[in-house]
């Protein structure tokens, strides 16, 4: 197969695009990043109009049928185990079955049997169905429709009570039958009608026997839907509708579009969509089709089709499948593969060479649409599962895997909040930032003025985020301008920001003047309780005195008996140095760990030069021993911390590995019972005494944002820390997932969990089953991704943060059961409901 993949490539490269199955280490070449995504497994994409002008009904995560309203997706599970299938999309069906669920209505005519509506039906609700009892050999039961169709098809949900005789259908008056094989659980049953008002029906062969019955249902067509219920007349369900622009990502020279799709019936020989770009009209489009005996691509062209798959294999019902079309100036061609086969490469088609001339791509390509053909004629009448657009083409050597797993070496395995193995709880002020004292002497970033900021910091990081000033611009001689004014500015910014959390002041350690401490510390006490407040003597001994345990010792130590003697009820800490010689610093006091209020130290690990790679930044938290000082028990904090020091490395603390870095940081030491995470910051040039740019690992920036303050990638990842502080931190188990994937739940008042899960590779997605130990039926998620690691654009379920905090996005519900997919360097919260 490689080297016939291999003579493919050197015929198709300018259009080619072929599917493995499974990810074989055979296939090596990099996969390129699609340019969009439409995930389609949780519900309707962000950016997506959705419409259905009815009903629908589909199967829920625990089997049951479940209708949904008009306009709103049904998220159906009727697949094969486990189940899921996806986002349901059907053609418009009316069911000419009167009073299908309850066979007592005089419409059905019953010959030597009882029936009773007292059955429990397949929606789970108590006497929803009927019961039919056999009183005589051959007993029967009719119903003769208004319906005229070459092509109807007539279903029954049917299960056995009682008896071993034969159970029979018909969709002809009872000219002919056609067993079912019955169990004790519901199971669907089918026969065709054809003429005008046939007559279907049941036979029981043999007396006493007793079946269930719901939701029967004859459809002209020729595949059968979903349960359309009725009463007293037909019901219409009517097709589903779903698009969205074309604007800023379609490329006319040249791409590829992919479906992922799971069809219910392979009965149609239609030319159904998953996926089509169009220019409005139903005559010009490029389209993904998914029919039985054509399942490839197409480009029609003035109402003229040009197909490239006439011989790609047969399409296969219940099983996850990806579709794909990809095209050029010089034509189209396509792939079909599926779990149950790989993609034989000789199926892999291009338009003919007589046609390549008029199949160029049609002008004016404004609209995508799912599911569904522009003119409504052409749903997929299955599941779709995602959609993926790629600028460009891909080739034979650019082969992403068929199904689960998505793409080669994806990983596929459940997390399990475990509610009954419970561990410590995160400090409610456990998350925050650390920033220059520099950045409030010389700005009013961090000022009641400053609304913008105020309002990102309170909508996502609010309201018990916890603030540490000091850094490099905090041990100065002579010592920073502190005065009353920029105490008072500062505590305007935290009240409105952050009111119910703490700080910590760095006072001056390198001017050795204690009355001066005095005189700092009464600023900040006349703005903030002191019990809310963590005064370090110094910052970082380690470097600015290295060596000098001593010499720190003696400072630390006057600072610390004239501040006590000023404000006995003063809170102070030791001894912001690193974590390997944290605890020589504090042993060197003569207040020991007792008098602390904080064991605290700083962590950073690499600097800019030379620049690191992403492997090292995504490696760093798993190198450090965290537990180095457990001792200190809950005084432990990291109250300054940066993936790469002296500000940050552009390209890397910006992008989207920053969340990744800060969540691994949370996943490492919150369950240690750590009192801070800290994440440091520099808002202006020069602010630090040690570089003059601003920093690139900040959370807020001013950078494109229409004068106000937006968040950068770590932000997402502090926002979700910040949303399971002050909650008790439960056991998670990982199965079937690699090394990279991993999680921290906590246990809220509600009893369920809230999980993050992060997918820390760079390379591989992962396809995560959320689950927790407790019942549950639904979960509320937020997805923050970019694409790849290193993009800067990360947004949370598709929409973007936006200054002052503002997000146009809400909460993606999954059923259980449903997967959530984890691209490199992506990371999902889930908040299970009851």
């Amino acid at each position: 197969m490689r080297l016939l993949s291999f003579l493919l490539a050197l015929l198709f490269t300018a259009q080619a695009v072929a599917f493995p199955h499974g990810g074989s280490s055979a296939y090596t070449s990099t996969i390129p990043s699609p340019t969009k995504v439409w995930d389609w497994k949780a519900g309707v994409p962000a950016g997506v109009t959705f419409t259905r002008p009815s009903p629908e009904s589909c199967f829920d995560s625990n089997g049951k049928l479940q209708t949904v309203g008009n306009d709103t997706p049904c998220i159906d599970y009727s697949g094969p185990a486990p189940n899921f299938c996806g986002t349901l999309f059907q053609k418009a069906r009316t069911n000419y079955v009167l009073w299908n669920r309850d066979l007592t209505n005089p419409v059905w005519t019953a010959t030597g049997m009882t029936v009773a509506k007292d059955q429990v039906g397949i929606d789970g609700a108590s006497n929803s169905a009927s019961s039919l009892t056999a009183t005589a050999p051959n007993a029967t039961i009719f119903q003769t429709l208004a319906v005229s169709g070459t092509n109807q098809r007539v279903t029954y949900y049917v299960r056995r009570i009682t008896g071993t005789g034969a159970a029979q259908i018909t969709g002809n008056g009872g000219t002919s039958y056609t067993n079912m094989s019955l169990s004790g659980v519901y199971g669907r049953f089918l026969v065709t009608a054809t003429g005008t008002n046939p007559t279907i029906g049941i036979r029981l062969a043999t007396a006493g026997d007793k079946i269930a019955v719901d939701a029967v249902q004859d459809e002209v067509g020729t595949d059968a839907t979903s349960p359309i219920l009725t009463t007293s007349s037909p019901v219409l369900r009517s097709a589903e509708s779903a698009s969205a622009s074309t604007s800023g990502w379609f490329n006319s020279s040249a791409g590829t579009l992919e479906a992922e799709v799971m069809r219910s019936s392979t009965a149609s020989d239609e030319v159904d969509f998953a996926a089509s770009i169009d220019d409005g009209g139903a005559l010009n489009n490029i389209s993904v089709t998914t029919s039985t005996n054509l399942p490839g691509g197409r480009i029609t062209k003035n109402g003229t089709a040009y197909n490239s798959a006439g011989m790609l294999p047969s399409y296969a019902a219940n099983i996850l499948a990806k579709v794909a079309v990809s095209y050029n100036s010089s034509g189209v061609s396509s792939a079909y593969s599926d779990s149950n086969q790989d993609l034989v490469s000789t199926q892999f088609n291009s338009i003919p060479a007589t046609d390549i001339s008029n199949a160029v791509v049609p002008t004016g390509m404004t609209t995508i649409r799912f599911g569904n053909s522009q003119d409504g004629t052409r749903s997929l009448n299955g599941c779709l599962q995602r959609v993926k657009y790629h600028t460009g083409n891909l080739t034979t050597s650019q082969k992403p895997a068929t199904t689960y797993p998505d793409t080669a070496g994806t990983s596929v395995g459940t997390v399990t909040a475990n509610l009954a193995s419970t561990g410590v709880t995160i400090p409610i002020d456990y998350m925050g930032w650390s920033l220059e004292t520099a950045d409030l002497v010389n700005t009013s970033f961090y000022s009641g003025s400053n609304t913008s900021l105020q309002n990102l910091v309170s909508t996502w990081l609010g309201p018990n985020c916890y603030i540490r000033v000091g850094g490099n611009s905090q041990d100065t001689n002579p010592a920073p301008a502190i005065t009353q004014t920029v105490i008072d500015n500062f505590r305007d910014f935290q009240n409105a920001a952050c009111p119910g959390g703490g700080i910590s002041w760095g006072l001056d350690g390198g001017v050795n003047d204690s009355s001066l401490a005095v005189t700092h510390a009464g600023y900040v006490l006349n703005d903030f309780p002191a019990s809310k407040v963590d005064f370090a003597a110094s910052n970082e001994p380690n470097i600015e005195m290295p060596g000098n345990i001593s010499g720190w010792a003696a400072i630390f130590n006057s600072y610390y008996t004239a501040l006590k003697a000023a404000y006995p009820s003063i809170k102070i800490e030791a001894a912001e140095s690193d974590n390997l010689t944290l605890d020589t610093y504090i042993k060197a006091t003569t207040a020991g760990i007792s008098n602390l209020s904080m064991a605290s130290f700083h962590s950073y690990l690499q600097g800019p030069s030379p620049k690191p790679k992403v492997s090292e930044i995504l490696a760093q938290v798993g190198s450090v021993n965290w537990a180095l000082n457990s001792s200190y028990g809950s005084k432990l904090a990291l109250t300054e911390t940066n993936m790469i020091y002296t500000g940050g490395a552009q390209g890397l603390s910006d992008r989207a590995d920053a969340p990744i870095w800060i969540l691994q940081n949370a996943i490492a030491q919150a369950p240690l019972g750590y009192k801070h995470l800290l994440q440091h910051n520099v808002l202006l040039a020069g602010d630090s005494t040690s570089y003059s740019h601003i920093g690139y690992y900040n959370f807020a920036t001013q950078a494109n944002c229409g004068g106000g303050w937006c968040p950068t990638p770590i932000l997402y990842g502090m926002e979700e820390i910040s949303k399971i502080s002050g909650q008790q931190i439960v056991s998670n188990s990982i199965s079937g997932l690699n090394a990279n994937v991993q999680a921290l739940c906590v246990k809220k008042p509600s009893g369920n969990a809230r999980c993050i899960i992060i997918n820390a590779d760079q390379s591989n997605n992962a396809l995560v089953y959320p689950d927790q130990s407790n019942p549950w039926t639904t979960a509320n998620t937020y997805l923050t991704a970019g694409n790849g690691c290193t993009d800067n654009s990360v947004t949370m379920n598709g929409v973007a943060i936006g200054a002052g905090g503002s997000w146009a996005g809400s909460p993606v519900a999954i059923s259980k059961g449903m997967p959530v997919s984890l691209s490199p360097c992506s990371f999902v919260s889930v908040d299970f409901q009851p």
